[in-house]
Order: structure tokens, then sequence, then C-alpha cells
């Protein structure tokens, strides 16, 4: 055997046994496979000296094939049909979570020093979450509930705008200088790269896949998979571009078939191994010295990645119509980064933008967080009862029919068409908007010093008429959105709580409720990107100033529709328990349908009657704790001759009561299992 190949045969060994024996620890104390890997990566490198060295050039090379075949099987879980599934939740959380936790990264940055291209890394590197280990996680908890459908829709846009900062950053970086020409020239470009390679490639592709898995053989499945993920990493490459995109692209294209789930099964063996490989990699590259040395970098990012991740996706979660103990669950399993960070990390360190040291706290900040996750996970569900049940009265309500009401909406989808030019018409103003901020930062010295040589201005008086312009600019692009989303907002309202052209409009309050709620999520998800988008080209604090200023804005609109609705609620309630009462009674059982047409907006209440036998029988409603474990509020409770509308949280349940419960429908019949359960 060659001198080099032996090598080659021992380092590999090396690598390869050491992750194994690591990862059997990391699976016996139930941590994620990717900690395994990383501190396998720690015991091997040439800072530890633990074990002989290995040569890195060549498991460098080797981790780079794991790179390409990492994102051809992240690539293999994308598909048309999974984006438009998620885009109602996931299609919203994710862009408000990645812009709040990359705000925080890149603000920590320059604070640590890092110049404004390392601090846009830096933020890019503390937004994105991990595939693999919430994946590892949610299979080894056997969490299967909504929580889990939320995350894997946020995480699928995370992974989606991951690749686009991957490729634009790497063009960037490949350019050598940031200026207005080279910025829009390198969007065009990649523009009219996906444009050609996605027409042609969904033409062509996902034939040929078809083709390949009808053959039913393993190992050509495997070599054709393996061929087109490289041969499109070296096209993306040869474009200017990473060979990540490449790869990822490919999956995505495979996706299409219909057979990408048969391709990730055959090619999962080669993709673990050389996985494993980069992840040991990178670990190889952890001085702990340095990490020690680092440590209050090391703690700042770790809780810039939680908070960032638990309050943007919490929030964004309760937007988006999710019960708060669901939100927050989804928050916890979020908080962590990843794959995709090392890979941004990576680029960053090896272009100079990033100090070396900065991948040794990446690794130490993913080693705290993906470690705490399944703890995080575990202990959720008590973390998220503790945070629900803190939260003022009025905003349970609030966030109990909210979600009714936004539960109405997407089964309509008959009214979805019409509302479609309002969105296109935003989404349009936003990026010219975006696109004029940007252009002005990086053109403001040449127009500075034309207006001095043209026109005979000082500096201050020039950079005064530029500041004007580009406020005259962009003006009626902002009135076009806040006009834009206002609209969009009460139409909406009104196709969920549809007024009354006769009589007394009795869902006036929830639907002014509900249409002050879409103002502030229709604003924040297009202020909070756009901050994201344009704070490496303004003064930190004058975005950082428009973000908090919306966000508090938005708060106190909330607040203002929480307190209004529940005095409205709190009436309703009133007809509820009467309903109640005659359906007691048997006055007839269409009372509660009878409410739900002449009181629209209280989320359908349904009525359920407590059993001999019930755990419930004896336990006050704050003991239940029902609206926390399930979304449903208590609106009305009869018991004999007494009706109690909106009983409080000390009010006890007794056999043969009867309770008003609204909320989602998932929250209703999860309260009524409650409530009715014997035994």
């Amino acid at each position: 055997m060659p001198e080099a190949t032996h090598h080659l045969v021992l380092d590999l060994a090396l690598v390869l046994c050491t992750a194994a024996l690591v990862t059997v620890v990391c699976h016996r104390l139930h941590l994620p496979v990717i900690l395994g890997y990383l501190l396998a990566g720690v015991i091997i490198s040439p800072n530890v000296q633990f074990t002989p060295s290995v040569d890195e050039r060549t498991i460098r090379s080797l981790a780079d094939l794991g790179v390409i075949l990492l994102m051809f099987s992240l690539g293999l879980g994308f598909t048309l049909q999974k984006l438009a599934k998620a885009a109602s939740t996931g299609g919203i959380v994710a862009p408000l979570e990645m812009a709040f936790s990359f705000c925080l990264g890149y603000v920590a940055a320059l604070l640590a020093g890092y110049g404004p291209l390392g601090a846009v890394f830096a933020g890019s590197v503390f937004s994105i979450s991990s595939t693999m280990v919430v994946a590892k996680t949610f299979e080894d908890l056997r969490v299967r509930d909504e929580v889990a459908t939320r995350a894997y829709g946020v995480l699928v846009f995370e992974d989606l705008v991951a690749i686009a900062l991957l490729a634009g950053l790497s063009a960037v970086i490949a350019s050598g200088d940031v200026s207005a020409g080279l910025l829009w020239g390198t969007m065009g470009r990649l523009g009219l790269f996906l444009a050609i390679l996605l027409v042609g490639g969904l033409f062509l592709v996902p034939r040929l896949a078809r083709g390949v898995v009808r053959l039913r053989r393993a190992e050509t499945i495997v070599v054709a998979a393996a061929g087109f993920a490289f041969a499109l990493a070296v096209l993306a490459q040869a474009a200017g571009f990473s060979v990540a995109l490449g790869a990822f692209l490919a999956g995505a294209l495979v996706a299409e078939s219909g057979a990408g789930r048969i391709v990730e099964e055959t090619v999962r063996p080669l993709r673990d191994v050389f996985a494993a490989i980069f992840f040991v990699t990178i670990g190889m590259l952890v001085d702990p010295a340095a990490v020690l040395d680092q440590w209050p970098a090391v703690l700042v990012f770790t809780v810039v990645v939680a908070v960032g991740k638990l309050v943007g996706v919490s929030a964004g979660s309760v937007l988006t119509g999710a019960p708060v103990r669901t939100a927050v669950r989804t928050g916890l399993a979020l908080a962590q980064i990843g794959e995709f960070s090392f890979i941004l990390a990576g680029v960053g360190v090896a272009a100079g933008v990033l100090p070396a040291g900065f991948l040794a706290v990446v690794v130490a900040v993913s080693v705290l967080t993906s470690g705490a996750t399944p703890a995080l996970v575990r202990r959720s569900e008590v973390l998220a009862n503790w945070v629900d049940r803190r939260l003022p009265k009025p905003l349970q309500t609030w966030a109990g029919l909210y979600g009714s009401w936004l539960e109405g909406l997407r089964a309509d989808r008959g009214g979805r068409r019409p509302l479609a030019r309002e969105v296109r018409v935003m989404l349009i103003d936003a990026g010219v908007l975006a696109g004029i901020v940007i252009t002005a930062a990086l053109s403001r010295s040449w127009a500075v010093a034309a207006l001095m040589r043209g026109v005979g201005l000082s500096p201050r008086a020039a950079g005064g008429v530029v500041l004007v312009l580009v406020l005259a600019a962009t003006f009626p692009f902002l009135l076009g959105l806040l006009g834009n989303g206002r609209r969009l907002a009460r139409r909406l309202a009104e196709q969920a709580l549809a007024p009354r052209a006769v009589g007394l409009d009795t869902a006036r309050a929830p639907r002014t409720a509900l249409q002050r709620s879409l103002e502030v999520l229709i604003v924040v998800l297009l202020t909070a990107p756009l901050v994201a988008i344009t704070l490496p080209f303004v003064p930190v604090y004058g975005g950082l100033g428009v973000l908090a200023a919306v966000m508090v804005t938005g708060m106190v609109a909330i607040w203002r529709s929480a307190a209004d609705l529940r005095g409205h609620v709190r009436a309703t309630a009133e007809v509820v328990a009467e309903a109640l009462a005659k359906q007691r009674a048997g006055a007839g059982g269409e009372t509660m349908e009878f409410v739900r047409m002449t009181l629209p907006g209280i989320g359908a209440p349904t009525s359920s009657s407590v059993p001999e036998g019930s755990p419930a029988v004896g336990r006050s409603l704050k003991e239940l704790n029902l609206r926390g474990r399930t979304g449903a509020t208590v609106v009305a409770l009869v018991r004999g001759d007494t009706r109690i509308p909106f009983p409080d949280a000390e009010a006890r349940l007794a056999a043969g009561d009867l309770v008003a419960l609204a909320g989602t429908r998932n929250a209703i019949e999860a309260a009524r299992e409650v409530v009715e359960r014997t035994g």
C-alpha cells in the first residue's frame, strides 16, 4: 500500500472510530449526534494531543464532500408542495425570528469588534436553527404534535433563507468589495443562475429521477444521486457561487420527482459517513484554550441564540394563531444553531472577515445550545404553562380567540385569490424600499462628493440634501406599504367576521380586534426583515430604533384590542350561560348553535358535560389549567339553577356541570377530552 494511501486510511480510521465511540456515549446520554461529532473532533485535534494527529488538509477535503452530500439531503426535503403547506405558519414565523436573531447577533458582533461584514456573517450564523438536532430530538422524545409540525415548517423556510445567505455572501466575498453596482450585479447573476437552472431542471430532472428509481437498484440510485449532486456543485462553483448552493438545488430538483424520500433513504448511509467527517473537522479546528479565553463571547452569543429564537419564534407563532403554550414550546425546540451555521462561519473565517477564533466560539455555542435542546423540549410543557399562567387575563382571552379567527380564515379558501394583489404590491413596495435604502447607503459618498463639486455645498449640507432626497424617494413606498397593509387587514377581518348589513353588528368588537391584530402582524412581518436587510447599510441605532418603535406600537395596539375584547366576551358569556341553562332544561338542543350564529367571533362555543368519575371533578380551573394545556377558554358554567358567566380560575368543577368551551376546533376537542374523560 502506498504511503499516502496508508496515511489516508489511518486518518479515516482515527476520525470515524473516535466519532463512533463518542456518539455512542452521546446516545446513552440522550444528546444530539452532532454534539458527539464535534467533541470527537476536539479530542483528535492537534490542540489537545490526546491521540495521534491527522492530516487536516486531507480530512478537510473529505469534509467538503460531506458538505455537498449534506446539502443535497437537505434539498431532498424541499418540495413546492411542502413550501406551500408551511407558508401560512413557517413562512411568517421564520422571517420574523430570523430577522430578530440576526439583529441581535449583528449588534453583539459589532460590539465584539468583528467589523460590518464580519457582523453580517455572525448575525446570519446565529439566526439559523439545526434541522438535524431538532429532528433527532423529536424522534428520541416522540414529539409528533402541533409543535413538531410548526417547528419543521419554520425550519423549511430557515434553510431556504440560509441557502440564499450562503450564495449571496459567498459571491460578495469572492468579488472582494461591496458597492451598489456589485451588489445588484451579484443579485441579478444569482437570480439568472437560479432561473435557468430551475426552469431547465424542473423540466428534465424529475423525469430522469423517476426513471432511475424505477430500476429499483440501490447502487444505481446512490451513484446517480451523488453524481448529480457533485455535478451541480461544480456548476454553481463555476458560476461564482458556493458548492453548497448547487448541491442543495440538486436535492430540491430531485425532490420534485416525488421520489425524494426513496433517494434520501438510499443515500443516507453515504451522507452520514461524510457528514460525520465534516462535523469532526469542525471540532478539530477548535482550541479549548481559545474557547476559555473567549468565554464572554461564548456566553453573549449563547444568550443571543436563546433569546432571539425563543422570543422570535414564540411571538411569531402567536401572531399566526398558535396557542401560547404551543408557541413557547416551539421556540424552546428551535433555540440552537447547527449545520448551516458551521458552513457560514467557515466561509467567513476562510475569507478573513471573521477572526480564526470565531469558529471556536460557534462550536462552543452550538455545543451549549444543542446539548440543552433535549432537556428544553422535555421540560417545554412545564415552562410553557408557567409563561401562559402569568399572561394578563386580557391577553389570555385574546390569544385563544385570535387563533379561532385565523382558523376560520385558513378554512375559507375561496376568499384568498382576491387578496393576492395586495400581497404582491406590498412585497414589491418592500423590495423597492430596501433597494433604495441600500443603493443610497452604498452611493452616499459619491453623491455627497458630486454635490460638493457641482453645486459647491459644504459636506454637511450635501449630506442633508442626500438624506432629504432618499426620504422623498422612500416616502411613497412606505405610505403604500402602510395603506395596503391596513386595507388587507380590514378585508381579512371582514372575511372572517362579516359585518351585518341590517340590525345590530354583534361581531364588531371581535372584528376590530382581529383587524388591529392583523395590522400588527403585517407591519411587523414587513418591518423586521426590512430592518435586518438594511441594518448593515444604515446607522445601527436608526435601524434598531425603527424595529423597537414598531414592536412597542404593536404590543400597545394588541393590548388595547385585548382589553376591549374582554369586555365584549364578558357580555357574550351571559348569553352563552343562558343558552347552557336552556340546554340543561331541555328547551332545545339548538341553543348553542343559535349563539354561534347570532354572536360570532367568540370561537364557536361548544357545550361539554362533566360526568361522574371524571378526574376533573373537584378540581379548579386553575388546577386543570385547561386553557394553558389545550388553548380552549371556559366561557360559561352552569350547575343546577346557577349560571356562572366567565368563571374565574378558582371555580371548581362538579359532576353534572355543563361548561361552554371556546377556541379552535383542536383546542375544544382537547379540552372536552380532559373534561369528559372518566376513570
